[in-house]
């Protein structure tokens, strides 16, 4: 997605920078001349009349023995390395630095091109100083790049952690997934605070979010990360059981305590991994209300709901089910709003444990 596609476009920039072989190389000797020629120039403007005579005497010697500097190299390669340089800069994305850098390139091309002919101290001059120039801009953006694409890089997961990755296949506004970035931080919050009473650590922390539809990764200590899928999986099942119409259709309204209980099973989770944690599932039940709002700010109505390999999908075809009194006729399931106040008519998920 967008953040993989910068982090990509960054480092192609970076290989090309360096793949610029013979462009750098002739920068560098122009600007290491250009360096010794400034020192010179410092020991002019001291002012000590015996030494200014030398200096600018070996500043006019640098500049004139500049052609030296061209010896042995073919102009056709290094130009050849500048448009390709200038190529990736433009693929970048076209942004004002890059087109600073890639007129610099043009720029200097120009000037050595004309050296290559006049071999006059002017030009040599000028042709070092650009030297100089262009190569601090492409060293300070290299390290600028370098910076940017490991930032981009998805965090470490260290020794003893774990990932969840969570995604809904929808498209969501700005709001809406501010709101469901929300949603799955209070989720985590929910978690940690009753895994804390047994003295389970969690630092749930943000590895990735991309948009477009909505992926989130959430990395943490492996137990915690195991209590957070454990809740998800079984809060996304429970909300479709018991706030979808289809799901009250086919599994009945159960008490709300019991089902989300029922659902979760957060115990038997952990006691898989050797962790005895008495009553931890009727301490999540205790957090009842805010959990099943927050699932279902989350993913309550959305279309397909993935827990890392696991995909919760809305079944789409109509159903006529059977119920006690009649059967009733075949129609989209789903909310139903004209009965159930203040919920969002779309439809919901089948469940199934991961």
């Amino acid at each position: 997605m967008l953040s993989t596609k910068v982090r990509d476009d960054a480092r192609l920039l970076l290989e090309a920078v360096k793949a610029a072989g013979p462009l750098l190389e002739i920068l560098e000797t122009f600007a290491k001349a250009q360096h010794e020629a400034d020192d010179q120039q410092f020991v002019f403007a001291e002012g000590k009349p015996e030494r200014r005579a030398e200096a600018s005497s070996n500043i006019h010697r640098m500049y004139a023995i500049s052609t030296k500097h061209l010896g042995g190299r073919s102009l056709r390669t290094i130009f050849r390395a500048s448009e390709r340089l200038m190529g990736a800069l433009e693929a970048f994305g076209g942004s004002v630095a890059a087109q600073e850098i890639s007129e610099q390139v043009l720029r200097f091309d120009e000037l050595l091109d004309q050296f290559s002919s006049s071999h006059s101290i002017g030009d040599g001059a000028r042709l070092m100083r650009m030297a100089e120039r262009l190569l601090t801009r492409l060293k300070a953006m290299q390290q600028d790049l370098a910076q940017f694409a490991d930032q981009l890089d998805p965090e470490v997961i260290a020794p003893g952690e774990d990932i969840a990755v969570f995604g809904l296949f929808d498209e969501y506004t700005l709001r809406e997934v501010a709101e469901k970035l929300i949603a799955m931080d209070d989720i985590c919050k929910t978690v940690s605070e009753v895994l804390e009473q047994y003295d389970i650590p969690t630092d749930f922390r943000v590895r990735k979010i991309e948009t477009g539809s909505l992926s989130i990764e959430i990395i943490a200590q492996r137990l915690g990360i195991i209590a957070l899928k454990r809740v998800l999986k079984g809060g996304v099942d429970y909300w479709y059981r018991n706030h979808t119409r289809e799901g009250q259709l086919r599994f009945g309204v159960r008490d709300t305590n019991a089902a989300l209980k029922d659902a979760v099973k957060l115990r038997n989770a952990l006691a898989k991994e050797g962790v005895k944690v008495d009553g931890i599932d009727e301490a999540l039940a205790r957090q009842t209300a805010r959990l099943v709002n927050r699932i279902g700010e989350l993913a309550g109505f959305a279309d397909e709901v993935r827990l890392d390999d696991h995909i919760h999908v809305r079944v789409e075809t109509p159903r006529t089910l059977k119920l006690p009194q009649s059967t009733p006729e075949p129609r989209r399931l789903g909310h139903d709003p004209a009965k159930d106040s203040g919920s969002n008519p779309h439809g919901g998920q089948t469940g199934g444990d991961a």
